[in-house]
């Protein structure tokens, strides 16, 4: 009795540290988000007042910008389609890794995970995008990055788990592969199908490297590369909007930030919540 006693009293105590330090850790993002937000929207001159005046003049002239407005519509058109690539190549990769019966299965395992590990390089990475006739479209990001070979090994890994009474029983139906991966396989895959697509979508909503190596044309920027204009580079040629008084560079590159975090952060909740409604209750029945 004791010992159960004590164990409970540990396992309570345990269970606070735990969430003590994770409320903590995710404090030092929040706090750091929740006074850019703050001051977005205080009234020039007087952020450091004890009630400064609110303003959305930072938005405005943001959003009245024809390249800021642009670039937003590109990261949206970059991310969706590139999640609809991701998880389309990552699916048909995923199926037959998962088959037993596919000759040299450990090999192309391997070769994937090899990947992981040795990267060519920024260089080489550039001249095959190069040769290939992609520089400056989208492609460039999209064709490179068409599977992560973490999300990868999560699907087989999945897919591989999946009762086997399912999938004999389609195939006795006369379900080919292709009808037992679209109408079986994925209606079953949804919880990490999902997961998978949240963590390409986030990957490339906040992609800043590859759009700043491959796209050279101002009007294809996503917003990332003119966020990293403000912040580094002054005002980053955003052209105001007709008649906007002149802000203060810190107004308008907190305003940036707030608009490059807001989508992806719904975007992130929306994905979470469909992920905790597509939970499985099972499927098989003896």
């Amino acid at each position: 009795m004791l010992n159960r006693y004590g164990a409970r009293r540990k396992g309570i105590w345990f269970d606070w540290v735990n969430r003590t330090f994770l409320f903590l850790l995710a404090m030092t993002t929040v706090i750091p988000l929740l006074y850019v937000a703050w001051a977005s929207v205080t009234v020039h001159g007087a952020s450091n007042a004890a009630f400064p005046g609110f303003t959305l003049a930072a938005y405005r002239y943001l959003l009245g910008s024809e390249g800021i407005v642009r670039s937003l519509a590109n990261t949206f058109w970059i991310t969706t389609i590139g999640t609809v690539i991701n998880v389309l190549l990552t699916c048909l990769t995923a199926y037959p890794l998962a088959q037993a019966s596919l000759p040299f299965r450990k090999g192309f395992l391997l070769f994937i995970a090899c990947t992981m590990i040795c990267w060519g390089g920024m260089i080489p990475d550039y001249l095959v995008v190069s040769q290939l006739g992609l520089l400056d479209t989208y492609w460039a990001l999209w064709l490179p990055a068409g599977i992560q070979p973490l999300l990868l090994f999560v699907l087989v890994a999945f897919f591989r788990k999946l009762p086997s009474n399912v999938t004999d029983s389609a195939k006795l139906d006369g379900c080919g592969h292709l009808d037992l991966l679209l109408r079986v396989i994925l209606p079953l895959s949804v919880p990490p199908i999902t997961a998978c697509a949240m963590m390409y979508a986030a990957a490339h909503w906040n992609d800043f490297m590859s759009p700043l190596l491959y796209v050279s044309d101002v009007h294809r920027w996503p917003i990332q590369i003119w966020l990293h204009q403000v912040i580094l580079l002054s005002a980053g040629g955003i052209e105001p909007p007709a008649g906007a008084k002149p802000l203060p560079l810190y107004a308008i590159r907190n305003a940036l930030i707030i608009l490059a975090v807001i989508p992806l952060s719904l975007l992130i909740a929306s994905f979470h919540s469909s992920l905790l409604h597509a939970l499985p209750g099972g499927s098989v029945k003896e």
